[in-house]
């Protein structure tokens, strides 16, 4: 069943303020910086833009700051579609190849891991590279236009490279 459909947006966001709360009372800036991203993406869904943009920039903060780039690469793919939609195309574009980069340096990582959870990855990171395709695309300037076809070429060298793997 939909958690949105049981319990309003409201509701759900004050829990998550007080799980942020209490993160932060406990000195842990992984889980506050997930839960922040929690909680601007509720107001992402409720297109409050300026508090979400708030939340979302926190929480990329305090993953920068723990090196965490499982948690920044969310976040900043959260950002980057916070920023598309107030308009704000070409701070989402910097933004989105942030998230790439976040991406990039978490690969090696996962090469060590499971099949399944780089699968699970790989699925989780796609939409992130179609949406910033896209937006480089919709701009129509030359420049993004060769970004947008290495950005395609590099995630498709990926997956051909995890398929032969396979």
């Amino acid at each position: 069943e939909d958690v949105k459909n049981t319990f309003p947006l409201s509701e759900i966001a004050q829990n998550m303020a007080v799980a942020v709360k209490q993160a932060e009372n406990l000195s842990h800036p992984r889980l506050q910086a997930d839960g922040l991203i929690s909680l601007g993406n509720i107001y992402e869904q409720s297109q409050q833009w300026v508090e979400a943009e708030k939340l979302t920039q926190k929480a990329l903060q305090l993953a920068q700051s723990q090196n965490a780039s499982d948690i920044a690469y969310r976040s900043q793919w959260q950002l980057g579609r916070i920023l598309k939609a107030q308009g704000k195309t070409q701070r989402a574009i910097d933004i989105y190849q942030q998230a790439v980069s976040s991406i990039k340096s978490l690969r090696a990582d996962l090469a060590s891991a499971n099949p399944e959870v780089q699968f699970s990855f790989r699925n989780e990171v796609k939409p992130i590279h179609r949406q910033l395709v896209s937006l480089l695309v919709n701009s129509n300037q030359k420049d993004h236009l060769k970004n947008a076809r290495d950005i395609t070429e590099a995630f498709l060298l990926v997956e051909l490279y995890n398929f032969l793997l396979d």
